[in-house]
């Protein structure tokens, strides 16, 4: 996997009001909306960062690829749960740690050219019928904290072609030393009223998928009573 190019983004610090308020929308925080399928992408079968769960590959990690609309295809469960396949997957994923963050040191190196993550990006994409999206998915559902997940409409959001060229923008906006987007993402999930388990990089995530899919920002956002 190459990591070589970036695209861009208007995501600014200024966007709080608009921010947590589709936050909100999205994880049914609000009197007008159930929360969407994603809103249980981290905690579906179980909690992503579960410590029996971390360096494998489960049933549930499968089935939380559905919740973002990309459901596993039967050979590509199969081949992700074969035991010699689930050996390599597990060998891989010793080798990221659960903690590692987008945007620090430590996390640049494991998402290098030719480093761990790109690694059980190989790997994993072997599996049939399990494409880019379906291997950045669940890798952000192994790495919540590390890896960005993919999809045609934060690509447009983020002016990028390919999962490539989205790790390299998502880790620039994340190093950009103009500001410390991990805490303002942590501020607007505090101030949305939702669960720590969903990473600031899944935040930022969110917000761009539902800019580019609702550009008017959500009908509404008042907190459930």
């Amino acid at each position: 996997m190459n990591t070589t190019s970036q695209g861009s983004t208007t995501l600014t610090v200024g966007d709080r009001d608009d921010a947590v308020s589709r936050l909100r929308h999205y994880f049914g925080k609000c009197d007008c909306s159930s929360p969407d399928s994603g809103a249980e992408f981290e905690t579906i079968g179980h909690p992503w960062d579960k410590k029996s769960k971390v360096n494998t590959v489960s049933p549930g990690d499968l089935v939380a690829l559905a919740t973002l609309t990309s459901p596993v295809p039967g050979p590509a469960a199969v081949w992700m749960l074969n035991k010699r396949n689930l050996k390599k997957t597990e060998k891989l994923l010793k080798k990221l740690p659960v903690k590692a963050k987008i945007g620090t040191k430590s996390g640049t190196k494991l998402l290098k050219d030719g480093g761990p993550a790109a690694k059980l990006w190989d790997h994993w994409s072997q599996a049939p019928g399990f494409g880019p999206v379906s291997v950045s998915k669940l890798l952000a559902r192994k790495r919540g904290k590390l890896v960005p997940a993919y999809g045609s409409v934060v690509a447009e959001q983020m002016e990028v072609s390919n999962p490539h060229e989205h790790w390299a923008a998502m880790q620039a906006l994340f190093t950009d030393g103009r500001r410390d987007l991990w805490t303002t993402a942590k501020q607007w999930r505090r101030a949305a009223g939702v669960n720590s388990l969903v990473s600031p990089l899944r935040v930022i995530d969110v917000v761009l998928w539902s800019r580019g899919t609702v550009p008017d920002g959500p009908p509404c956002a008042t907190d459930k009573a």
